[in-house]
């Protein structure tokens, strides 16, 4: 009798390619995994046989983890609302290139400039990379206005080329330096894990991807609704988990550089026991 193969399982993972990569394998690095790139290479190492990564433009990531080419992703919640992306939203990362704050999409204008409000943009030309998201803020705003989707370098086009721009920041200093003022801010992004909502739903074996509800006791001494959602590969009597990656993410990033001490008054179990053996 022929010996059935078990077909093995492979969670597919994208992380965002550029400003926000280093962040993002500081964080897994935390989180227990080792991962290692190339200059030249797309295809990450991950000390985990049931991973494979892909490093993807962030402004990319939603659309392949939406169609299924990967089964989850991480990359800013603007890009998933600018793509219109369908997938489900694990949780927020709080990790950022330059600053602790949340980056934010704003309109600038030139210092000198007399725009002031939405209004004023009746009939100008506004240049930026998330053109469906300023697109629909004129639209909630009454707005007619052109708009372009600009490459690159939009700081500057704001002095001779357009009216006004929409343009992503954190501390505001760039817009500044290029003598620009902000009018109004449109979106505030963090990162987000999301996934495919097919790959959500599917269970492998018993090793099924879902949601940790019976350690709620835990998600509410620390005051952090996010644990209370953690994604688990497999679960055992007695704290004993197989956690996968978001459950990592949380709780050996989060937990230890947040609420270190609140882990040891609440007696958690050490960080060790979550490694997967």
């Amino acid at each position: 009798m022929k010996s059935k193969t078990k077909k093995k399982n492979i969670l597919k993972l994208g992380l965002p390619k550029g400003s926000l990569q280093e962040a993002t394998f500081e964080k897994l690095a935390k989180a227990g995994y080792d991962v290692k790139v190339s200059s030249r290479s797309y295809l990450p190492y991950i000390d985990d046989e049931e991973m494979e990564i892909r490093l993807i433009r962030a402004q990319e990531v939603s659309r392949y983890v939406e169609h299924g080419y990967l089964d989850c992703g991480i990359t800013g919640h603007d890009w998933v609302i600018e793509n219109g992306s369908k997938v489900h939203e694990v949780g927020e990362l709080l990790f950022s290139k330059a600053t602790r704050q949340a980056a934010r999409w704003v309109l600038a204008v030139p210092e000198n400039s007399r725009i002031r409000k939405p209004a004023d943009l009746q009939g100008k030309r506004i240049a930026t990379e998330v053109v469906q998201i300023t697109k629909k803020y004129l639209r909630k705003h009454k707005v007619k206005a052109d708009v372009e989707f600009s490459w690159g370098a939009t700081e500057v086009k704001a002095h001779e080329l357009v009216d006004a721009i929409v343009e992503i920041t954190e501390t505001g200093k760039s817009l500044i330096a290029n003598k620009l003022r902000i009018v109004d801010t449109l979106l505030t992004s963090t990162p987000r894990l999301i996934v495919n909502q097919a790959s959500w739903k599917q269970k492998w074996g018993s090793n099924s991807i879902f949601w940790k509800r019976n350690c709620q006791n835990c998600c509410k001494a620390c005051q952090l609704c996010v644990i209370q959602q953690f994604l688990v590969w497999h679960c055992q009597a007695g704290w004993q988990w197989k956690l996968s990656l978001m459950s990592r993410l949380f709780v050996r990033s989060f937990l230890n550089s947040k609420l270190q001490e609140q882990r040891e008054s609440l007696s958690i179990p050490s960080t060790k026991s979550f490694i997967k053996s």
